[in-house]
């Protein structure tokens, strides 16, 4: 250590006699990365069709369009509306009509990396150690299932069973 500070020091001596001053660099920045929802292709089988969002994030349930994922969290129904929105904390907020609503909701899911909790403390949907997602109505396979789309799949599930009025009843 000795080495480093004594260079170091001699520099800014010199610097000092020659009537330079030392200036202290400026600290380096923290880089943020806005990927809140990192997207890919993922496919939940489910009985009454299949729910699909594609890596551009277009969504779909068998072979309707019924919005958008979007890497900052947010699901938007085609016509815009934003329906959905995931915060960098896992609180997954549900804010907007949608097809399976009657009006405008504010419903605060929580979404972590294997569990979808309900605004009661229930577990809505979760996924099991080989990928599948499990709920109340049975066990969902999903295509393209990974560590950076588990969050992805869950909020998949979401909409699909809004979409398709699947939402199951906690036990």
């Amino acid at each position: 250590m000795r080495t480093r500070i004594l260079p170091t020091l001699a520099l800014a001596a010199l610097a000092s006699a020659c009537g330079a001053r030392y200036v202290q660099p400026p600290p380096p920045t923290a880089v943020v990365d806005p990927t809140i929802l990192p997207l890919r292709a993922v496919t939940i089988y489910l009985e009454r069709g299949d729910a699909s969002v594609d890596a551009s994030g277009l969504t779909r349930f068998g072979t309707e369009i019924v919005g958008t994922f979007r890497e900052d969290g947010t699901f938007t129904l085609p016509d815009g509306l934003v329906w959905a929105r995931l915060e960098p904390d896992g609180r997954l907020i549900v804010q907007a009509d949608h097809p399976a609503s009657e009006g405008p909701t504010e419903e605060r899911f929580t979404l972590s990396d294997d569990r979808l909790i309900r605004p009661d403390g229930q577990t809505l949907a979760s996924l099991d150690p080989t990928g599948q997602i499990v709920t109340a109505l049975g066990t969902h396979s999903v295509g393209g299932i990974t560590s950076r789309t588990r969050r992805l799949a869950l909020f998949l599930y979401l909409v699909a069973a809004s979409y398709a009025e699947d939402l199951p009843e906690p036990p």
